[in-house]
C-alpha cells in the first residue's frame, strides 16, 4: 500500500508518498505521522485547500489495509517495528484543519448563504 503526504504552499505545493509493505506498527506510525503532516499543512494554498481533503481520504481508505493486519511478529524481525505513537486524534492536525474549516465557514461561506 502507499500512505500519502500533501503540504501545501501558499503558491507551490508537494506532494509526497511512502510505498510499503508494512508491518501493522510501522504502517500506522507512518500513516499517522504523514496524514497528521497533511492536516497541519495541506491547506496553505488556493488548490491546496481542495487537495489536502482528498489526501487524507485517500490515507482513510488505506487504513483500513493497516488495521486489519496482524500485530508484527518479533521473532522475525530483523530490527523493531515502528512505535504508532499516539492516535490521530491526540495530534494537533485534526484540530488546526477543524478550526481552519469553522474559519471559512464563518468568514466565506455563511454570509454568502445569507445574501
Amino acid at each position: 500500500m502507499t500512505v500519502f503526504e500533501h503540504n501545501g504552499l501558499v503558491i507551490l505545493m508537494t506532494f509526497k508518498n511512502l510505498k510499503g509493505p508494512f508491518c501493522r506498527n510501522c504502517g500506522l506510525s507512518t500513516w499517522r505521522r504523514m496524514t497528521n503532516t497533511t492536516l497541519l499543512r495541506g491547506w496553505l494554498g488556493v488548490f491546496s485547500f481542495f487537495i489536502a481533503p482528498i489526501t487524507v481520504l485517500v490515507n482513510l481508505i488505506n487504513l483500513h489495509k493497516l488495521t486489519s493486519l496482524a500485530p508484527p511478529d518479533q521473532s522475525y524481525a530483523v530490527r523493531q517495528p515502528a512505535d504508532p505513537g499516539s492516535g490521530l486524534f491526540k495530534r494537533a492536525g485534526v484540530y488546526v484543519y477543524a478550526a481552519v474549516l469553522a474559519v471559512v465557514l464563518l468568514v466565506y461561506v455563511i454570509p454568502a448563504l445569507g445574501h
